[in-house]
């Protein structure tokens, strides 16, 4: 079994979300976590952030995944 340590940073966002940036290289990924329902749902990853920030692309995207996020639990 082999072992690696990757590096994780959270943004802090109203209702019980938080966006979870995962770094594996050159690629970030960026997952939705809601810890009222104990679920973490992948947005999107990116090899690339052509010159923004994570804080512009997370606010450009998170809103169209909250809301997809109800979606799956028929709520809104």
């Amino acid at each position: 079994m082999k072992k690696f340590e990757k590096r994780v940073t959270v943004y802090i966002l109203p209702g019980d979300f938080t966006v979870e940036v995962e770094r594996n290289g050159d690629l970030k990924d960026f997952y939705l976590v809601n810890k009222a329902y104990g679920d973490k749902m992948h947005m999107f990853s990116l090899a690339d952030c052509y010159g923004k920030t994570e804080e512009d692309i997370i606010a450009a995207n998170v809103e169209e995944y909250i809301e997809y996020f109800f979606e799956r639990y028929d709520e809104n």
